[in-house]
């Protein structure tokens, strides 16, 4: 999922030698800019309160680990009808499996493991992404569409007309 050579606004890097002989433990909580980053990079207002927890273990086969995790964060989005905000709590589980890049595994989430290690940061922030509503909205509103004329379907040629600057000089 993630990019090489590119540095996330939630970098944690976590080495392979951690989790080698036994299952490590992690977690941490993003700073106010690190934040204020990733809501830039989504294109939303705000991200607030951002935890993450996560377990990486050994797998079964060699040159491969399992990353689980949880990422928590209120997130302010805009509502798609009105513009205003939106507060939402995210709360995503996710289950990576980590491989050294000589085989993927088959129907599982994966990353590469890059410079002896995984980025937890960088997977939490994308399955944050992942998890935000693509259509937030503001209690139950909904889109208001006007009838068309007549109760029936416009042909594309009466609407273009209907749209039209001289459609409005008709009527006078």
């Amino acid at each position: 999922m993630s990019e090489e050579g590119a540095r996330s606004e939630l970098s944690r890097r976590v080495g392979c030698e951690a989790w080698r002989d036994r299952a490590v433990n992690g977690g941490f909580a993003a700073s106010e800019g690190e934040c204020a980053a990733l809501a830039a990079r989504f294109g939303i207002p705000s991200v607030d309160g951002l935890r993450v927890d996560y377990t990486i273990s050994a797998a079964d086969q060699p040159g491969m680990a399992r990353l689980d995790g949880r990422v928590r964060a209120d997130v302010t989005q805009l509502c798609t009808v009105t513009l205003a905000p939106v507060t939402q709590s995210v709360d995503e589980a996710f289950s990576v499996m980590l491989i050294d890049g000589s085989s993927e595994p088959e129907n599982e989430d994966f990353e590469f493991l890059t410079e002896g290690g995984v980025d937890v940061g960088e997977v939490a922030a994308q399955y944050l992404a992942l998890a935000l509503d693509p259509y937030p909205r503001v209690g139950d509103r909904e889109i208001e569409a006007s009838p068309p004329a007549g109760g029936r379907v416009l042909s594309e040629e009466e609407a273009r007309a209907a749209l039209s600057p001289f459609a409005v000089l008709k009527k006078l």
